[in-house]
C-alpha cells in the first residue's frame, strides 16, 4: 500500500499513511498492556478473595473468651483474634496475653477478652478478699465487753 504510493510518486501521502498505521500499531498496544494490566489485577483480586475466603471457613467464635480461634491450629496452645479486626478489616490480628490470667487484648482496638481461667480467677481472688475482711473483723473487739 504504501510502496504503492511511494512507486506513484506520491511519497508525502505514504509517509503520512505510515505515520498513521505506527500511530494505530502503538494504541492497540497500549490498549493491549491495560488490558493484561486489568487482567493482572481482577486476577490478584479473585486470589485475595479467596484467601480470604479460606481463612474465614477455618475461624471459629469461641465461647469462652468471645474471641476469634482458627480451627486448624486446635491442640496447640490457645491462639486467640481479635473478631473487631476481622469484622472491620478482614485482617487476622493476634491477640496477645494481658495482665491477668485468661486474659487477651488485641492491639488495635484494645478490647480485653476475659476467659472461664478469668473467671475462675477472679472468683477466688474475690473470695480470699472476703475471707481476709472477715478474719480482720474477728481480730478486733465487738464492744467494750469483748
Amino acid at each position: 500500500m504504501a510502496i504503492d504510493l511511494v512507486k506513484a510518486g506520491k511519497g508525502l501521502e505514504a509517509a503520512e499513511k505510515l505515520h498513521n498505521l505506527y500511530t494505530d500499531i502503538l494504541q492497540l498496544n497500549i490498549n493491549f498492556t491495560s488490558v493484561l494490566d486489568e487482567n493482572r489485577r481482577l486476577k490478584e483480586e479473585l486470589a485475595d478473595k479467596a484467601r480470604l475466603k479460606e481463612i474465614e471457613t477455618d475461624l471459629e467464635f469461641a465461647d469462652d473468651g468471645h474471641f476469634l480461634v482458627r480451627k486448624s491450629e486446635q491442640g496447640e496452645a490457645v491462639r486467640p483474634y481479635c473478631p473487631t479486626c476481622w469484622a472491620i478489616d478482614q485482617k487476622l490480628v493476634h491477640m496477645s496475653r494481658h495482665k491477668l490470667p485468661g486474659t487477651f487484648q488485641c492491639a488495635v482496638h484494645e478490647p480485653v477478652y476475659y476467659t472461664k481461667v478469668y473467671e475462675d480467677w477472679k472468683r477466688r481472688q474475690d473470695e480470699q478478699r472476703r475471707q481476709q475482711r472477715n478474719q480482720s473483723r474477728s481480730n478486733y473487739p465487738v464492744g467494750p465487753w469483748s
